[in-house]
């Protein structure tokens, strides 16, 4: 099967604002970099996918998805997370995939057997792992060319399931603790060090 996953990443200068009180703008920076890289070389070994599309208009993800050997796509500036997923959908659909998986990089504890249990189903399905509280989404699974909103940002579990149901799409929900864990706050980033599991953040 044509699969493959788009991963998107923002300006690696602005992200994880939350993270603020606890890291510098630079070791921020450090750790996204960090992260992509280390989803990116999962995903490459894994075995599941034809391409892996980088969406980004960051030029330094776009080097360090280059180098890990995954394609990139640059968004319209200015888009949104959605829009910018909707851009690289249409992309990835001209180009023959036929299934996606929508994945962020800030997962640092997925492994590449996390990924088995989204691909366990029919392709015509739509497959969502959702967060620890079961409000966000941390892996999408789709097929390429139908109707599908992207509805990343609060709320997104709920709002995924209605589009999945709308569209009559069949829809099964996964529980991964691997994909289920996400960094977003000085709270994950505490865990992260009482499971030893840190990233050592090394910047210029």
């Amino acid at each position: 099967m044509n699969r493959w996953a788009i991963v998107p990443v923002k300006s690696l200068q602005k992200t994880k604002s939350r993270l603020a009180t606890v890291l510098s703008p630079a070791e921020r920076s450090a750790l996204i970099q960090h992260l992509l890289q280390r989803t990116l070389a999962i995903l490459q070994t894994s075995g599941w996918f034809t391409q892996i599309l980088v969406v980004t208009r960051d030029p330094v993800a776009q080097q360090i998805a280059q180098t890990a050997g995954a394609s990139t796509f640059v968004e319209s500036e200015g888009q949104t997370l959605n829009g910018a997923l909707t851009e690289a959908t249409q992309y990835a659909t001209t180009a023959g995939a036929a299934q996606l998986l929508i994945l962020p990089t800030d997962l640092p504890l997925f492994t590449a057997a996390d990924l088995d249990p989204l691909f366990d189903h029919p392709p015509s399905a739509v497959v969502i792992c959702s967060d620890i509280l079961q409000t966000g989404t941390n892996a999408l699974v789709r097929p390429a060319a139908v109707p599908f909103t992207y509805h990343f940002g609060p709320d997104s579990f709920a709002l995924h399931t209605a589009e999945a149901e709308q569209h009559q799409l069949p829809l099964i929900s996964v529980h991964i603790p691997g994909l289920q864990f996400d960094l977003d706050t000085p709270h994950d980033w505490a865990i992260l060090s009482q499971l030893d599991t840190q990233p050592h953040l090394h910047h210029g």
